[in-house]
């Protein structure tokens, strides 16, 4: 299928596309991350109530948590013993990674780099003390790119082998197709309702905010650990370098040692 020529086309293809994947995803991910942030028991029950609809899911947390009889009974202890976090980032893994193809490394490598991303970007957040959600919108920022690699794959990897090394993944798209991925993932969001999604999406190169400069910072530093998902972009030391003297010569090693422990979950 071409790639659409302009983002009116593009979104007009996307707005036929709230009954597939990609449009279930993004509600089960909100879904997933409303209900781990919230502290009651309706919450809890919700909670419950989404581990047991994904299949296999509620055999991975009760095994993370160490409950030996693997029966759905045990949900409620399983997630009081783990912690909103650890159930979140094992649910969200679980909903991306169950969308991916095993054949279809690149998807899988881009959701494994922005796992990676809101880890390091949430982790960043509490040793600086930023205000703000960190997790949920560096877990997203690549969305254009992968609802462009999931509808139009050989064309857009295509343009994407075409780059040259000395321009940006994003500037490329503009060139080519008047629109970049960036653009894509915030007007399919707000497309679809999920505003609150699509906002930190659009200053992702831009950095205004402190929690902006926050998710920046860690994109940074998982490009630097994972080499994962390589685009061109040259980050502004200006934004990078008073974060990194703030978090200290050593952060690197914590932050590979952090994603070390939740990826073995």
């Amino acid at each position: 299928m071409a790639l659409p020529k302009t983002l009116p086309a593009l979104l007009l293809f996307m707005e036929g596309k709230h009954v597939d994947d990609c449009f279930a995803l993004m509600q089960r991910i909100r879904d997933i991350n409303e209900a781990t942030k919230a502290k009651s028991n309706d919450s809890v029950d919700r909670l419950v109530e989404i581990i047991k609809s994904a299949e296999g899911l509620t055999t991975r947390i009760l095994r993370a948590a160490g409950v030996q009889t693997l029966r759905s009974e045990e949900l409620n202890f399983a997630i009081l013993k783990l912690g909103a976090n650890e159930v979140r980032d094992i649910a969200l893994r679980h909903a991306y990674g169950s969308t991916a193809g095993a054949a279809d490394r690149f998807r899988k490598d881009l959701w494994n780099f922005n796992f990676c991303h809101a880890l390091v970007a949430d982790y960043c957040r509490k040793l600086l003390g930023v205000e703000g959600e960190a997790y949920l919108p560096a877990l997203l920022e690549r969305l254009g790119v992968i609802i462009l690699h999931q509808y139009f794959g050989p064309e857009y990897r295509q343009l994407r082998d075409s780059r040259n090394s000395s321009t940006t993944l994003y500037a490329h798209e503009t060139e080519v197709l008047g629109y970049n991925s960036i653009e894509a993932g915030v007007h399919t969001l707000e497309l679809w309702g999920l505003q609150e999604l699509a906002a930190p999406l659009s200053t992702q190169l831009t950095p205004v905010t402190e929690i902006d400069k926050v998710r920046y910072f860690a994109r940074n530093i998982t490009a630097l650990i994972t080499n994962l998902f390589q685009d061109g972009v040259t980050y502004d030391p200006a934004v990078i370098e008073p974060l990194a003297k703030t978090l200290g010569p050593d952060f690197h090693a914590k932050a590979i040692e952090h994603l070390r422990t939740a990826l073995l979950r």
